[in-house]
């Protein structure tokens, strides 16, 4: 998903602007890719932390229980 924002993005600047040339509009798509996927990692480890669902489930069936 990223790599097809950075594509549109640059592409985008390339036709409509003198900001950027054709090699900087092939290049940054990738390395743009690198920061998405370790901005996604980071976003994943984050989430991935603390109690999960089953695990809270099973946490209050075994807290009400009587036997």
């Amino acid at each position: 998903m990223g790599l097809l924002l950075a594509v549109g993005i640059d592409f985008g600047m390339y036709s409509m602007t003198n900001i950027q040339n054709l090699t900087i509009t092939v290049v940054d798509p990738p390395l743009a890719e690198i920061y998405f996927g370790i901005g996604g990692a980071v976003i994943g480890l984050m989430l991935g932390k603390g109690e999960t669902g089953a695990g809270a489930a099973a946490c209050s069936v075994t807290a009400g229980s009587t036997s």
